[in-house]
């Protein structure tokens, strides 16, 4: 790990795919994992570290988005008076309702969701170029509160803006 960083030209995120390669020839030989010595994952952390300063900024974290994050855009999306805000909170919310995975709203097609008296029904492609390759779709239902469409905000943005 210390030449790889030697090199200058890996990120701490490329040393997953080259102790993944160790990891895999290890179990193919039948051997002990190195890659889950504690001196390794000591190493991983000073890695970061020395890249990190060498860099002079963390590297960049996709992660999910909170709840409470999403229930503001929701309140943003019902009060908004023009559409392209409404259309971008439900874009943003249609995501997170389907699996929290930007992804696959992207690349989800009017046809592919459908309003009903429970809920809505959608359907996204199985991964990443599903939709450019014609590939497999994975259809599932988002229902409604309890208290049906007017007590579940994310679905009446949902509602509002694909009717």
């Amino acid at each position: 790990m210390a030449s790889i960083f030697d090199l200058g030209d890996c990120s701490p995120d490329s040393i997953t795919a080259y102790l993944a390669t160790i990891r895999a020839v290890h179990r193919v030989a039948g051997k002990t994992n190195p890659t889950e010595d504690p001196f390794v994952a000591d190493a991983r952390v000073g890695f970061r570290r020395k890249h990190t300063d060498a860099v002079g900024a963390l590297p960049d974290f996709q992660g999910s988005l909170a709840p409470e994050a999403v229930e503001k855009i929701v309140q943003l999306g019902i009060g908004a008076s023009d559409a392209a805000t409404r259309w971008e909170c439900a874009g943003i919310t249609l995501a997170y309702l389907i699996l929290n995975h930007p992804g696959a709203a992207a690349n989800v097609r009017a046809r592919d969701v459908r309003l009903t008296a429970t809920g809505v029904q959608v359907q996204v492609p199985i991964y990443k170029m599903g939709v450019l390759k014609k590939g497999w779709r994975l259809a599932f239902s988002i229902p409604t509160a309890a208290g049906g469409w007017g007590a579940n905000h994310p679905m009446c943005l949902l509602r509002s803006v694909w009717v």
